[in-house]
């Protein structure tokens, strides 16, 4: 069609040219599809099995890329969610775990790398199901713990959290995912005290407070001596009475 000039055509034959034009650009694309319709895909069923290739046929008229995505996600070839108990299942069966737990990086470089685990379709897909798995409500059983960082010298992990969703965003690939029964074990050494409160027994020292009314009544000489004590060594309420209990017994002597 730049030679139209050159060749001397007439408006007629320039409409001719360009139908031929847009009928073989036609036939290219409509054999496209039957030229290139087999998808080879690297497959190993465990670490100790062999390397092999999987041919799969492709079917439609859509684009190759279309096509062929479609297809391995039918297959399960190429996993766009993954479920954080299916994690759980994929750390205890190779295992992933180093030690007794595993950093998120590191997973996600497994995944890349093995063919052997699921072929995921981003790293986005390893962090949802991170996510699910540590807001599951059993995650005792079913998936694992979630901590910042290990701090080796303390022999402890920082910001565990379990059981619970996580805010905030994980693409950065922080953070380590935590054997389940290890994250129990720190939660169970580092539980708080439960706080005083309304309806909770007041914490007494042993002979103190019940043992005063005898002392005032034989008029010990130690009665001072105790007072002192319990005004240091015990709550705001308990000094309070030893106090009241202290002036009577001066009014008395």
């Amino acid at each position: 069609m730049d030679e139209q000039e050159t060749l001397n055509l007439d408006p007629h034959q320039v409409k001719q040219a360009e139908t031929q034009l847009a009928s073989a650009d036609g036939a290219v694309s409509a054999r496209l599809p039957e030229a290139y319709q087999w998808l080879l895909v690297a497959t190993q069923t465990s670490p100790q099995s062999p390397m092999q290739w999987q041919a799969l046929r492709l079917s439609g008229q859509e684009a190759l890329a279309v096509r062929a995505s479609r297809k391995l996600k039918n297959d399960e070839l190429l996993v766009t969610a993954l479920a954080g108990t299916r994690l759980r299942m994929e750390l205890d069966k190779i295992p992933l775990w180093r030690g007794d737990y595993v950093p998120v990086k590191q997973l996600a470089e497994d995944f890349a790398r093995y063919l052997y685990l699921p072929r995921l379709r981003g790293t986005g897909v390893l962090t949802a199901a991170i996510q699910d798995g540590v807001g599951l409500l059993f995650w005792q059983k079913e998936s694992f713990a979630y901590a910042d960082s290990y701090d080796e010298s303390a022999g402890r992990y920082r910001g565990l959290r379990c059981g619970k969703q996580l805010s905030g965003n994980l693409d950065a690939l922080d953070g380590v995912l935590v054997k389940p029964e290890i994250a129990l074990k720190q939660q169970e050494i580092e539980v708080p005290p439960p706080p005083a409160g309304p309806g909770r027994p007041e914490q007494r020292p042993a002979g103190g407070f019940d043992q005063a009314p005898a002392a005032l009544l034989d008029g010990s000489t130690e009665v001072y001596s105790w007072m002192r004590l319990a005004l240091v060594a015990t709550p705001a309420k308990f000094r309070t009475r030893c106090s009241r209990i202290w002036l009577a017994w001066s009014d008395l002597g």
